[in-house]
């Protein structure tokens, strides 16, 4: 395995959320861990300490697309009524770094 750590910033709609980013390769698959570094906000309340979300991603670029696994934990405060709002914001970010490797995927295969 080959890997690769950074410091990443993730910049969302309302914030640029700054997370440790792990790398890890074989062969053509990447595995990435991030953990968030800072505090995460939504508008203004707190949600999520520093150190307490991890996304994991592995992706795997086959002839046809993509093989893309993403999850997300969270250690969140709870407030009545955003419950949702947290959820599908944990999955905008999964689905933003899909179409992140998606467009990066078609840039390469473009180049060639």
């Amino acid at each position: 395995y080959g890997d690769h750590r950074d410091l990443h910033s993730f910049p969302t709609r309302r914030s640029s959320d700054l997370y440790e980013t792990v790398y890890k390769f074989k062969g053509s698959a990447i595995w990435v861990n991030m953990v968030n570094t800072t505090k995460m906000k939504y508008k203004f309340i707190p949600m999520v300490k520093p150190g307490k979300m991890s996304v994991n991603l592995f992706i795997l670029p086959m002839e046809d697309g993509l093989l893309f696994y993403g999850v997300s934990a969270a250690e969140t405060t709870s407030f009545f009524g955003l419950e949702r709002a947290k959820k599908e914001s944990f999955y905008n970010r999964i689905k933003a770094m899909y179409n992140w490797f998606s467009d990066q995927l078609e840039a390469n295969v473009q180049q060639q």
